[in-house]
């Protein structure tokens, strides 16, 4: 890690009263730090430049620790979060064979989250993502086949016309962001932030976890999902299906956008979710 912002988490350190345990953590957007305040266990997060969590700390507000994390103090560009402890992931339910009881946690989760209020700063409305499919297509790249990704668009655009109710969506909710606390219960992490329609929240969790693509690459484990998550949180099965695939779309044209390729699995899980475009 560089010097600079070891400098930096260390005065964030230092002004919120934080103890360090143990190493320094890096990601492709933060370095995190975990330690104590008072005695409760806490992490310390450094934004990198250009990080698209810059947002999670209004975000994280607005939940109120209602289904989600806290930020415990926050400034441009660092936050300090409660820490989840022991912190296992609803990976690890899925990977065990309990991927029903997995969904139905992530409808807990959900349905707490968007019952929070607007934050008072703003989001970004989902409508704006859009912007990534016309990218896409007006360039020479063929890596994802352009005839599921112009279907993914028109999808996206028609859902997005017609939302009858919009929710601060966490915008990331799969397995790997959603973590077992021993004294909270199951809490959401790191979230994006946007403002739009509640069933785009599940698009992330049915192509996830990216571990165990016999999950979101066979059809009868995608229906199970999608009927579980239609009745737990009262979305129409239909729209859900539609973001579904609009959604996987979109996390295959952002793979290219952070310069990396494809994954063949989501390509075919891709495939899976336009089978059943025309359910009943």
């Amino acid at each position: 890690m560089d010097a600079a912002p070891r400098a930096d988490i260390d005065d964030c350190a230092a002004k919120w009263g934080v103890v360090p345990e143990g190493e320094f953590l890096e990601t492709c957007s933060s370095v995190i730090l975990l330690g104590r305040k008072d005695g409760r266990p806490v992490a310390l997060k450094l934004f990198k430049p250009g990080s698209d969590e810059r947002g999670a700390p209004a975000v994280l507000r607005a939940y109120a620790g209602r289904g989600a994390i806290e930020a415990l103090a926050w400034d441009d560009g660092a936050v300090l979060l409660e820490r989840v402890c022991p912190g296992r992931p609803l990976t690890e339910l899925t990977v065990a064979g309990r991927d029903d009881e997995a969904t139905r946690v992530f409808c807990q989760v959900a349905d707490a989250l968007h019952r929070a209020a607007r934050p008072g700063g703003g989001v970004t409305p989902i409508e704006a993502l859009g912007d990534s499919f016309d990218r896409y297509l007006a360039s020479d790249d063929r890596r994802v086949d352009r005839r599921r990704v112009a279907l993914a668009k028109t999808l996206f655009k028609r859902l997005t016309a017609s939302q009858s109710r919009r929710v601060l969506l966490h915008g990331d909710l799969h397995h790997g962001n959603i973590l077992r606390d021993d004294r909270r219960g199951w809490l959401a992490i790191d979230p994006k932030g946007y403002w739009g329609d509640p069933a785009y929240e599940a698009a992330a969790f049915l192509y996830n976890p990216i571990c165990h693509p016999q999950r979101y690459t066979d059809v009868r484990c995608i229906r199970r999902r999608l009927d579980a998550i239609a009745a737990g949180l009262d979305l129409d099965r239909g729209r859900l299906r539609q973001w579904a695939y609009a959604g996987m779309a979109l996390s295959l044209v952002w793979e290219l956008e952070d310069d990396s390729e494809p994954d063949p699995n989501r390509q075919a899980g891709l495939e899976a979710m336009r089978a059943m475009l025309n359910d009943v």
